[in-house]
């Protein structure tokens, strides 16, 4: 779930571009909606680091991010990133302190998974309601009309 594409569908923390390794994962403004991320991979790839797997590929960015290989389990462990440990520690509180704000955000955020179908089938609820709201009304408005004008 902590991914880059996931830190913009899900937390609303856009990704900023960086050439500076200096600001690789810091995070912007005091709001916490802007991380930048240093995205020349192949730099990246020649110090054994993958950052960024499945980023969009409509932005300019280097493409041999795109080709990162994933990190195993064991290399995932926050204990195992000794550059950018402080760094990952507040991007992910921030990730996980992030609420949905809009209907994408919504439909992405798969984190808690009760409150993401209790969500829906609400929606999708309110939506038939609407509906069949409608159609009762029209259907209504119609047997008044046939009452008051008889074929």
């Amino acid at each position: 779930m902590f991914t880059a594409s996931n830190l913009e569908r899900i937390a609303g923390i856009q990704i900023k571009l960086t050439d500076n390794l200096a600001d690789h994962l810091r995070m912007i403004d005091k709001e916490d909606k802007f991380v930048a991320i240093f995205h020349h991979a192949s730099f990246l790839k020649r110090q054994n680091r993958c950052w960024l797997k499945g980023y969009p590929e409509s932005y300019r960015i280097d493409k041999t991010l795109l080709k990162c290989d994933p990190l195993r389990l064991d290399d995932r462990q926050i204990e195992k990133f000794h550059f950018w440990h402080d760094r990952l520690i507040i991007l992910k509180q921030a990730f996980d302190q992030s609420r949905p704000a809009t209907i994408s955000q919504w439909w992405y955020d798969r984190r808690n998974g009760v409150q993401w179908y209790t969500f829906w089938v609400a929606v999708v609820v309110l939506f038939l309601t609407i509906f069949f709201g409608i159609v009762q009304s029209i259907e209504g408005a119609l047997q008044v009309y046939k009452a008051f004008h008889p074929t």
